[in-house]
């Protein structure tokens, strides 16, 4: 699935489709990926230290999937609709011991 440009300003994109998409692609990566930005997006991490994780974990193709999520993600939270009933998304969190701070110490030592 991809974002299209005729989309209505006031229309909700599909995340789930998209997060499945972006989970398949990163394979075992995706806990660590999912747990980075989380952490982003909470704060938790700066540009610097999520661009890092970014480049460890997507590549070329990933990284347009990511960039189409972000982008639905952020056309949704301004579109003025709710969610729809129902709708949660599971399965993208990862395990609760947080994979990337392993890669980091990793690619410290």
């Amino acid at each position: 699935m991809s974002i299209e440009a005729s989309t209505k300003a006031d229309e909700r994109y599909q995340l789930t489709q998209l997060k499945e998409q972006l989970a398949e692609a990163l394979g075992d990566d995706g806990p660590a990926y999912w747990s980075a930005l989380r952490d982003f997006v909470h704060g938790r991490l700066n540009r610097q230290e999520f661009d890092f994780y970014a480049y460890l974990y997507l590549s070329d193709e990933k990284a347009k999937l990511h960039n189409q999520f972000i982008l639905a993600t952020i056309h949704n939270a301004q579109s003025g609709q709710a969610p729809p009933e129902g709708e949660r998304s599971q399965g993208f969190e990862g395990r609760k011991k947080r994979k990337h701070e392993d890669a980091e110490r990793a690619a410290d030592g």
